[in-house]
């Protein structure tokens, strides 16, 4: 009897722990169950609250969602390691130390990603907008985590990489819903400039997209070369700024024309003094 305490004793212990692990081994399973479908809910949740807001732009609507799943996932892994005796301080302070070495390792990557989250968050341009960022101007399609996509006026896609993109100057033609055109416009010095402001005026008024507050305006801006030019400023809203510059301008050259006023083009005047013509012909005279 003596001799079987031993083994009795180790098969108790043994079933002890195998109870315990297997008890722990459990609730990891739930806790990892629980921690799938609590991300995918929060992704989801996330998801649709954005939606209900629509000043929130398309592309922070996906992001959030994964990052939202992912913070769920985290703490449900960190709680499951805790499960079986983890120090979770340990696993803590080892992603830290990962997160700082993939940090110099990716640094140019990770800039780019912290300049998406920027322009996310300061919104100086959405989706659908036409903007100019540097050389580069086109639609906005997409503000992406590493890049910002741009389709030009002829159709072609650039991707700028948002680190650039967040230090760089950035136009944004189509966020207000109001927009000017500006011409300059160059009359003969002969033309009674009364008249042709009048003209320019009344050509401005005519198209019914040109906004009436704030009026156009024509004045003379320069005394040039060959022409008194004048500077020709016209509002219109965002939809129909480039239908109502493209019929103004034809319509500016057609009531000058029709008032007789010319639009004089480059010419330069060489006068030939008869008198320095005679001295070189008196020049070369001599010298032969």
């Amino acid at each position: 009897m003596d001799q079987d305490a031993p083994l009795m004793a180790f098969l108790r212990e043994s079933s002890d722990l195998i109870l315990t692990y297997s008890l722990d081994g459990l609730v990891a399973l739930i806790l990892l169950g629980v921690g799938f479908i609590g991300g995918r809910w929060a992704q989801r949740t996330t998801e649709r609250q954005l939606d209900r807001m629509p000043h929130v732009d398309a592309t922070i609507k996906p992001l959030a969602g994964r990052v939202a799943k992912i913070a769920v996932l985290v703490l449900v892994l960190v709680a499951v390691l805790g499960q079986f005796g983890v120090q979770t301080s340990s696993i803590i302070a080892l992603i830290g130390a990962a997160g700082l070495a993939i940090g110099l390792a990716f640094k140019d990557t990770l800039s780019n990603v912290a300049s998406g989250l920027l322009l996310l968050f300061l919104r100086p341009f959405n989706v659908g907008e036409f903007v100019e960022i540097g050389d580069e101007s086109g639609e906005v399609r997409e503000i992406g985590l590493f890049l910002t996509r741009l389709r030009t006026a002829d159709g072609q896609y650039v991707s700028v990489p948002n680190s650039e993109v967040a230090s760089d100057a950035i136009i944004n033609y189509t966020r207000e819903p109001q927009r000017r055109m500006v011409f300059e416009v160059g009359v003969s010095y002969d033309a009674d400039l009364d008249q042709a402001e009048e003209v320019l005026l009344k050509a401005a008024r005519e198209d019914d997209r040109i906004l009436a507050d704030p009026g156009p305006q024509a004045f003379v801006s320069a005394l040039g070369d060959s022409s008194v030019n004048f500077t020709v400023r016209a509002w219109a809203k965002q939809a129909d700024y480039w239908p109502a510059r493209f019929a103004l301008l034809k319509r500016i050259k057609q009531r000058l024309d029709d008032a007789g006023i010319g639009i004089p083009f480059p010419q330069r005047e060489v006068r030939v003094l008869n008198s320095k013509i005679k001295l070189a012909q008196v020049g070369e005279r001599e010298a032969a």
